[in-house]
């Protein structure tokens, strides 16, 4: 129910990009924030179901190194009082 409340990761996620590849959906784990609604972690070591993933790590400064993301980030009527930010 909760997960419903707000965006969910295909409509807030534009781009994602690391190392100037594309990010998978597997490299974020979801969560629900009480003060913010859905959340996105990146790189945790977790996958959704809990079992261990492998961390990334950056090897390079900069854009071409790093986590790119472009998100939408419209109010969702659903998350009255609610930031997004």
């Amino acid at each position: 129910m909760r997960k419903s409340l707000g965006y969910s990761y295909e409509q807030m996620f534009i781009s994602c990009l690391y190392g100037l590849q594309d990010c998978k959906r597997d490299d974020w784990i979801w969560h629900f924030e009480g003060k913010f609604g859905n959340c996105f972690t990146f790189n945790s070591g977790r996958y959704q179901n809990g079992s261990k993933a492998e961390l990334k790590t950056v090897t390079q400064v900069g854009i071409s190194g790093g986590l790119i993301v472009e998100l939408f980030l419209k109010d969702n009527p659903h998350q009255n009082g609610m930031s997004m930010y």
